[in-house]
């Protein structure tokens, strides 16, 4: 994994263990709470792609599709950043939103 990959992904797995520690849940066994966090970050991931791709612009989507062919990581990343200029708004509002929703429900 590359070095911002992981960054990234360190800090999704950090706010979703924040969370879930907001829920009540960090007493859970081990295991227990090790599968809701990877699953909580997983549900957030997605979401997260979503919102990004809502906001990709249409004329930028074959772009956008050919590097999906290459799975090089870091160039979508620099696309994405390139191509959309609130990408991190967009996606801290996509987290905010995904924590209020998660603490609200029971």
């Amino acid at each position: 994994m590359e070095k911002k990959q992981k960054i990234a992904s360190d800090s999704l797995d950090e706010f979703v263990g924040k969370m879930l520690e907001e829920k009540g849940l960090a007493g859970e066994d081990k295991a227990v709470f090790v599968q809701l966090k990877e699953d909580l970050a997983g549900d957030l991931e997605e979401r997260i792609n979503a919102a990004i791709l809502g906001a990709l612009p249409a004329d930028k989507m074959a772009q956008f599709e050919k590097l999906l062919d290459g799975e090089k990581a870091k160039e979508i990343q620099e696309f994405f950043a390139k191509n959309i200029p609130n990408l991190n708004e967009i996606t801290a509002l996509e987290m905010l939103n995904f924590r209020k929703t998660y603490l609200s429900t029971i």
